[in-house]
C-alpha cells in the first residue's frame, strides 16, 4: 500500500497509471471480480489508457489534526464528491461527520469524538473499508452502470497543527 501510494504522487520518470481502486469493483462469493466488474475493470484500464496524459484518481496527501477536526488534503481533477460511506478510519478515534471542505474543495474535513493521540494515522480505503472519495469524473459502461473515479487506498501519518 505504501509503495503504490508513494508511486502514485511522486513525479519521477515513471509510466506508472493507475486506472481504478479495487474496492470500488464488486467481488463474487470467493472474492474475485465478478463478470461486470472484469468489464468495468477493463473499459477504466482503457479509458486511464487513452487519457494517459491527464488522467488523475484523486489522492491522499495529508492529515492534519487541529484538535477533533482534521483536514485530508488531497490531489484531484476538479472538485471532490463524498458518498455516506466514505471509508476514513483513525486509530483511537472514531469520525462522527465528513464533508468537503467549504473552502477547498480538494479537501476533504472530519470531525472526530477525540482527538487522536501522537503517532496516529489516517486510513482510507484499507483493510476491507470501501472508500466513498471521488472526484466529478464519471462514465457510463456497457454494464448498465455509472462508473466514478474513485480515490486510491492510502494510509497517512496524521500531523498537528
Amino acid at each position: 500500500l505504501k509503495g503504490l501510494w508513494e508511486l502514485s504522487w511522486n513525479h519521477g520518470d515513471h509510466r506508472l497509471i493507475v486506472s481504478a481502486p479495487s474496492y470500488m469493483f464488486d467481488l463474487d462469493a470467493y472474492d474475485r471480480p465478478t463478470d461486470a466488474a472484469r468489464v468495468q475493470q477493463a473499459e477504466m484500464t482503457a479509458l486511464a489508457i487513452a487519457s494517459a496524459d491527464t488522467w488523475l484518481c484523486p489522492r491522499l496527501h495529508l492529515a492534519e489534526c487541529s484538535g477533533q477536526t482534521l483536514r485530508v488534503v488531497c490531489r484531484v481533477d476538479g472538485h471532490l464528491h463524498l458518498d455516506a460511506n466514505h471509508g476514513f478510519t483513525i486509530e483511537n478515534a472514531n469520525v462522527t461527520a465528513a464533508q468537503i471542505d467549504p473552502e477547498d474543495p480538494q479537501s476533504v474535513l472530519l470531525t472526530l469524538d477525540r482527538t487522536p493521540p501522537p503517532g496516529a494515522h489516517l486510513s482510507y480505503a484499507t483493510n476491507g473499508t470501501k472508500g466513498g472519495l471521488r472526484d466529478s469524473w464519471s462514465y457510463a459502461s456497457r454494464t448498465g452502470t455509472t462508473l466514478y473515479r474513485f480515490a486510491l487506498p492510502a494510509q497517512l501519518p496524521i500531523t498537528y497543527v
